[in-house]
Protein backbone atom coordinates (compact mmCIF):
# COMPACT_ATOMS: atom_id res chain seq x y z
CA UNK A 1 0.00 0.00 0.00
CA UNK A 2 1.33 3.45 -0.92
CA UNK A 3 -0.04 6.87 0.01
CA UNK A 4 0.83 10.56 -0.14
CA UNK A 5 -1.06 11.38 3.06
CA UNK A 6 -1.78 9.38 6.18
CA UNK A 7 -5.00 10.37 7.89
CA UNK A 8 -7.73 8.85 9.98
CA UNK A 9 -5.35 6.52 11.81
CA UNK A 10 -3.45 6.75 15.05
CA UNK A 11 0.24 6.07 15.49
CA UNK A 12 0.91 3.15 17.77
CA UNK A 13 3.97 1.74 19.49
CA UNK A 14 6.56 0.04 17.30
CA UNK A 15 6.17 -3.23 19.24
CA UNK A 16 2.68 -3.62 17.70
CA UNK A 17 4.36 -4.05 14.29
CA UNK A 18 6.22 -7.27 14.93
CA UNK A 19 5.58 -9.42 11.84
CA UNK A 20 8.64 -9.86 9.58
CA UNK A 21 8.46 -8.86 5.92
CA UNK A 22 8.15 -11.67 3.37
CA UNK A 23 11.36 -11.00 1.38
CA UNK A 24 13.43 -9.31 4.08
CA UNK A 25 12.77 -10.95 7.43
CA UNK A 26 14.88 -8.33 9.25
CA UNK A 27 12.28 -5.58 8.58
CA UNK A 28 8.92 -5.28 10.34
CA UNK A 29 5.90 -5.38 8.04
CA UNK A 30 3.07 -4.57 10.40
CA UNK A 31 1.20 -6.69 12.85
CA UNK A 32 -2.33 -7.85 13.57
CA UNK A 33 -4.46 -4.83 12.60
CA UNK A 34 -1.36 -2.63 12.22
CA UNK A 35 0.80 -1.33 9.36
CA UNK A 36 4.49 -0.43 9.37
CA UNK A 37 4.92 2.91 7.61
CA UNK A 38 8.15 3.84 5.87
CA UNK A 39 9.08 7.21 4.39
CA UNK A 40 10.30 7.01 0.78
CA UNK A 41 12.01 10.39 0.80
CA UNK A 42 9.80 11.76 -1.95
CA UNK A 43 8.28 15.18 -1.35
CA UNK A 44 5.97 16.49 -4.04
CA UNK A 45 6.46 20.21 -4.45
CA UNK A 46 3.24 22.11 -3.85
CA UNK A 47 1.89 24.43 -6.52
CA UNK A 48 3.13 27.99 -6.14
CA UNK A 49 2.58 31.18 -8.08
CA UNK A 50 4.56 30.68 -11.26
CA UNK A 51 6.37 33.53 -12.96
CA UNK A 52 6.62 33.33 -16.74
CA UNK A 53 10.02 32.18 -18.02
CA UNK A 54 10.44 35.36 -20.12
CA UNK A 55 9.97 37.53 -16.99
CA UNK A 56 12.75 35.87 -14.96
CA UNK A 57 15.55 38.15 -16.29
CA UNK A 58 13.48 41.19 -15.26
CA UNK A 59 13.49 40.16 -11.58
CA UNK A 60 17.13 39.01 -11.40
CA UNK A 61 19.01 41.26 -8.98
CA UNK A 62 22.59 39.99 -8.95
CA UNK A 63 25.06 37.53 -7.49
CA UNK A 64 25.81 37.92 -3.79
CA UNK A 65 28.24 36.32 -1.38
CA UNK A 66 26.85 35.17 1.98
CA UNK A 67 29.34 32.77 3.56
CA UNK A 68 27.25 32.44 6.75
CA UNK A 69 24.05 31.51 4.85
CA UNK A 70 22.20 33.51 7.53
CA UNK A 71 21.41 36.65 5.53
CA UNK A 72 20.09 35.17 2.30
CA UNK A 73 18.96 31.82 3.61
CA UNK A 74 16.90 32.00 6.82
CA UNK A 75 14.34 29.64 5.20
CA UNK A 76 15.48 26.95 2.78
CA UNK A 77 14.06 24.19 0.62
CA UNK A 78 15.88 21.73 -1.61
CA UNK A 79 14.42 20.07 -4.69
CA UNK A 80 15.96 17.88 -7.40
CA UNK A 81 13.67 19.64 -9.94
CA UNK A 82 14.36 23.23 -8.81
CA UNK A 83 13.74 26.11 -11.20
CA UNK A 84 13.98 29.85 -10.62
CA UNK A 85 10.21 30.11 -11.17
CA UNK A 86 9.56 27.48 -8.48
CA UNK A 87 11.82 29.28 -5.99
CA UNK A 88 10.34 32.70 -6.80
CA UNK A 89 6.80 31.36 -6.45
CA UNK A 90 7.49 29.68 -3.14
CA UNK A 91 9.18 32.76 -1.64
CA UNK A 92 6.53 35.13 -2.99
CA UNK A 93 3.65 33.00 -1.71
CA UNK A 94 5.33 32.89 1.71
CA UNK A 95 5.62 36.73 1.56
CA UNK A 96 9.41 36.94 1.41
CA UNK A 97 11.01 39.79 -0.49
CA UNK A 98 13.96 37.88 -1.98
CA UNK A 99 14.41 34.45 -3.53
CA UNK A 100 18.02 33.31 -3.67
CA UNK A 101 19.49 30.18 -5.16
CA UNK A 102 22.81 28.97 -3.79
CA UNK A 103 23.16 25.73 -5.71
CA UNK A 104 21.34 23.80 -8.46
CA UNK A 105 18.86 22.33 -5.94
CA UNK A 106 18.68 24.88 -3.09
CA UNK A 107 16.13 27.71 -2.83
CA UNK A 108 16.32 30.27 -0.03
CA UNK A 109 13.83 32.93 1.00
CA UNK A 110 14.65 36.08 2.94
CA UNK A 111 13.73 39.69 3.54
CA UNK A 112 17.12 41.40 3.65
CA UNK A 113 20.36 41.66 1.72
CA UNK A 114 22.12 43.37 4.63
CA UNK A 115 25.25 41.39 5.46
CA UNK A 116 25.58 39.93 1.96
CA UNK A 117 28.15 41.32 -0.46
CA UNK A 118 27.36 42.13 -4.09
CA UNK A 119 29.86 40.25 -6.30
CA UNK A 120 30.40 39.73 -10.02
CA UNK A 121 27.80 37.64 -11.86
CA UNK A 122 30.53 35.23 -13.00
CA UNK A 123 30.71 33.83 -9.43
CA UNK A 124 27.16 32.42 -9.87
CA UNK A 125 27.63 30.16 -12.93
CA UNK A 126 25.65 27.09 -11.84
CA UNK A 127 22.41 26.15 -13.60
CA UNK A 128 19.24 24.97 -11.86
CA UNK A 129 18.54 21.22 -11.91
CA UNK A 130 15.05 21.80 -13.27
CA UNK A 131 16.13 24.27 -15.99
CA UNK A 132 19.72 24.47 -17.18
CA UNK A 133 19.11 27.89 -18.76
CA UNK A 134 18.62 29.59 -15.38
CA UNK A 135 21.37 30.78 -13.01
CA UNK A 136 21.17 29.09 -9.61
CA UNK A 137 24.12 30.49 -7.69
CA UNK A 138 27.65 29.32 -7.41
CA UNK A 139 27.79 27.14 -4.32
CA UNK A 140 30.23 27.89 -1.46
CA UNK A 141 28.21 30.90 -0.29
CA UNK A 142 27.43 32.49 -3.68
CA UNK A 143 23.73 33.11 -4.40
CA UNK A 144 21.78 34.26 -7.45
CA UNK A 145 19.24 36.69 -5.97
CA UNK A 146 15.82 37.51 -7.44
CA UNK A 147 13.16 40.02 -6.37
CA UNK A 148 9.81 38.38 -5.61
CA UNK A 149 7.75 41.55 -5.86
CA UNK A 150 6.66 41.43 -2.21
CA UNK A 151 6.44 45.07 -1.06
CA UNK A 152 9.13 46.61 1.15
CA UNK A 153 6.58 47.21 3.91
CA UNK A 154 6.25 43.46 4.54
CA UNK A 155 9.98 42.88 5.01
CA UNK A 156 9.87 43.77 8.72
CA UNK A 157 7.55 40.88 9.52
CA UNK A 158 9.22 38.18 11.56
CA UNK A 159 6.99 35.37 10.25
CA UNK A 160 5.59 35.38 6.70
CA UNK A 161 1.90 36.07 6.12
CA UNK A 162 1.46 32.76 4.27
CA UNK A 163 4.16 30.55 5.76
CA UNK A 164 5.87 27.83 3.80
CA UNK A 165 4.06 24.53 4.53
CA UNK A 166 5.43 22.92 7.70
CA UNK A 167 6.94 20.02 5.80
CA UNK A 168 8.94 22.42 3.63
CA UNK A 169 9.96 24.87 6.37
CA UNK A 170 13.57 23.99 6.92
CA UNK A 171 16.12 25.63 9.16
CA UNK A 172 19.61 26.41 7.86
CA UNK A 173 21.82 23.38 7.26
CA UNK A 174 18.91 20.92 6.94
CA UNK A 175 18.34 19.07 3.68
CA UNK A 176 15.01 17.84 2.35
CA UNK A 177 16.36 14.29 2.62
CA UNK A 178 16.47 14.79 6.40
CA UNK A 179 12.80 15.80 6.59
CA UNK A 180 10.36 13.15 7.77
CA UNK A 181 6.70 13.74 6.91
CA UNK A 182 5.52 10.87 9.06
CA UNK A 183 6.11 11.20 12.83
Amino acid sequence: MCADVIQGVDKTRDVQCNLPCFKNRTHACGGKGHFSVYYTGYVQEPEFTQIKEEDIPKVYDSCYEDRTHRTLCPARVTSPRLTVAMCLGMCEDARYRYASLGSPDKCCCGNSLQGADHVTKSLCPLSCRGSTAQPCGGGSGYFSVYLTGVPEILKAQKKPVNPIPDYLWLTPHVNASDVKLIP
